[in-house]
């Protein structure tokens, strides 16, 4: 009977601190549906902000026949970034530096550190919009800029509606792509608003539609002529993540971010003729990546240097 009587009493104490904290926390009043929030870029000169970005791909290539000339490749690559606001226009642009400290990527099971790069500078509308002004710089994206338009990067993070929006909605824009010539779109719903250490903070979904499309002549050099094509390469590259962003100066805080690419790469020609795989090969590609905003701060000031102040020389005199 008192071993009964103790498990009453337990329960009873269980349910009314159940109540008393249920009496404490209520739960948060649904949000007024037609309430609207507005995301604005608010960029300062000297802000220093360091993300630690993570991503696992899986690429798979195979032949007209099934067959794969290399094997499936799984590659795991983290670094972290430095993104420096260098200069912070009156119209809401910005000038930002970014450079990639220290990482490591490990591919089949092999691990390489990744050297620092250098820095990189970005153009970045007051929407959101990035534009590289030295991509050519970093090591290996010379042999890309042939195939590749690596100026027309898609996002720095969100890319701000030109009007309020309410929770639900949807907005859009076209960018020039990166290979090839037709666009890109990146779409975007604001899917909830919540108070986290007393300020806003969104939660967006980002959708981005890119397309590939590009002609490789006998050169490895892309051309126009379709008739000087020795390849042609099309397919849909596609990344649907979630964003954490703060609406009063548009920083993302998090991405989440899966990945998938489908390519198609036809040959004729000799080029047909030589490979032992047939006339086509199906590229896939398959990933996950994500961005976490790791510090916030100021970059350090550039040290002062001082003037050498030289005292001129005093001419003897001599007496007469």
């Amino acid at each position: 009977m008192k071993f009964q009587n103790a498990i009453l009493s337990t329960i009873g104490l269980t349910v009314s601190a159940s109540m008393a904290m249920a009496q404490a926390n209520p739960p948060a009043p649904p949000q007024d549906p037609n309430k609207t929030f507005t995301i604005t870029t608010k960029y300062v000169a000297g802000d220093l902000l360091k993300y630690k970005m993570k991503m696992n791909m899986n690429m798979e290539m195979k032949g007209k026949d099934g067959t794969s000339p290399i094997p499936a490749m799984d590659m795991v690559t983290s670094m972290v970034m430095r993104m420096t606001t260098l200069k912070a226009n009156p119209d809401g642009s910005a000038l930002i530096e970014s450079k990639v400290t220290d990482g490591e990527t490990s591919v089949m099971g092999q691990t390489q550190a990744i050297p620092a790069t250098p820095a990189t500078q970005m153009e970045v509308s007051k929407d959101g919009v990035v534009k590289l002004k030295n991509a050519a710089n970093v090591p290996g994206m010379q042999a890309l800029q042939g195939m590749m338009n690596m100026n027309n990067m898609p996002t720095m993070g969100v890319i701000m509606p030109d009007h309020p929006v309410k929770i639900g909605e949807s907005w859009s824009k076209e960018l020039d792509g990166i290979i090839g010539d037709k666009k890109m779109k990146i779409t975007q719903t604001l899917i909830s608003v919540e108070v986290v250490d007393g300020k806003d903070l969104m939660k967006i979904k980002q959708i981005l539609e890119m397309p590939l499309d590009i002609m490789m002549g006998d050169q490895g050099s892309p051309v126009k002529d379709a008739a000087k094509a020795m390849m042609t390469m099309s397919g849909l590259m596609n990344s649907t993540g979630i964003l954490s962003v703060y609406p009063d100066n548009g920083r993302f805080i998090k991405s989440d971010s899966d990945m998938s690419m489908t390519m198609v790469m036809s040959m004729k020609g000799a080029a047909a003729a030589q490979s032992p795989f047939g006339d086509s090969m199906n590229m896939t590609m398959k990933g996950k990546m994500v961005m976490d905003l790791i510090s916030a701060g100021k970059a350090p000031a550039e040290p002062v240097k001082k003037a050498i102040v030289t005292t001129p020389l005093k001419k003897k005199t001599t007496k007469p």
